[in-house]
């Protein structure tokens, strides 16, 4: 059955081997495709982040810097402009970039998933101060 997520069990087997990631991420893909026409694409997973320039008062740059930072992270799934992704194309997507994310990783390079985290944190960071 799905078991515990480890990282050498990750390298070996993959995410899509377990159940809960499996179904964590089916969940996700329904959750961000609006449309409901059972494919997501790049342009519908930068349109997530509209909100944020309102909310946290985000600059035009920092905006751009996530959204870039999003485009190349998902674009290792398999969304890029103008495409259409099924659910079954989302989580191998996603699957093969758990496995690249880890060798990233353990080389010491940083991740794709590290570069976004830093752009949604430069955005709630509004006074710029570093801090939360």
């Amino acid at each position: 059955m799905g078991g515990v997520l480890t990282k050498k069990g990750i390298r070996k087997k993959g995410l899509i081997k377990s159940v809960y990631w499996k179904e964590g991420m089916s969940n996700y893909f329904s959750l961000v495709d609006y449309n409901r026409d059972g494919h997501v694409t790049i342009e519908e997973m930068i349109a997530n982040i509209k909100p944020l320039q309102v909310y946290c008062k985000a600059t035009p740059a920092k905006m751009d810097a996530l959204a870039a930072a999003l485009s190349v992270f998902w674009g290792e799934v398999g969304l890029k402009p103008g495409r259409k992704v099924t659910k079954k194309q989302f989580l191998r997507g996603l699957n093969k970039l758990g496995k690249k994310e880890l060798d990233r990783e353990a080389r010491g390079a940083p991740t794709l998933h590290s570069k976004v985290a830093h752009a949604l944190f430069d955005i709630i960071d509004e006074n710029n101060n570093n801090q939360l």
